[in-house]
């Protein structure tokens, strides 16, 4: 849509600064008021000379001494942890079970124990905090049978695996529900 500006008689001036190829007039301006334009010559540049820079050395590096090299944290683990090993696995009741391992590495953060009850499809079962030995497993099913496997882990990655073991769980005894005839 059309904008509407109040013009007012003058010279007009974008900040004071005449721009390139632009002629100032004076206003009334014949679009505004139909009157004849009145050009105001406009301000001829006067040349100046502009200095030329001299050229500045440019300064040449003194050699300074490298620092030494920082020593790596003696604490870091720099390898895999030793994979754990005579992984054994007794049921305690029907549903619980105690697994047992051999620790081979002093550099491990956790022990990740992985179950299976086909012995080839194994999935994270628990996991138990680095230097423990022994772990035991709850909610097992009574009369199942089930493969474990202990590994290893550091900030590297994972040890191999331990030895597999199988356990069949025992199935749990019913309860001998005793009848006594009312008095």
């Amino acid at each position: 849509s059309p904008e509407t500006f109040n013009i007012k008689p003058g010279i007009h001036y974008f900040d004071n600064t005449a721009l390139p190829g632009y002629v100032p007039y004076t206003y009334p301006h014949p679009l505004v008021s139909g009157a004849s334009p009145t050009p105001t010559p406009a301000p001829t540049a006067t040349p100046t000379t502009t200095p030329t820079p001299s050229p500045t050395p440019t300064p040449t590096p003194s050699p300074s001494p490298s620092p030494s090299p920082s020593p790596s944290p003696t604490n870091t683990p720099s390898a895999l942890p030793n994979p754990p090993s005579n992984l054994t696995a007794v049921p305690t009741d029907c549903r619980t079970i105690d697994l047992n391992w051999r620790d081979n590495s002093t550099d491990e953060d956790r022990f990740f124990i992985r179950n299976s009850t086909d012995g080839s499809h194994f999935a994270l079962y628990a996991s138990a905090s680095g230097n423990v030995t022994t772990y035991t497993g709850t909610n097992l099913t009574p009369g199942a049978s089930y493969w474990f496997k202990v590994q290893a882990h550091n900030a590297n990655g994972y040890s191999d695996y331990s030895n597999a073991v199988e356990v069949t769980m025992p199935t749990c005894a019913t309860p001998i529900t005793r009848v006594v005839p009312p008095q």
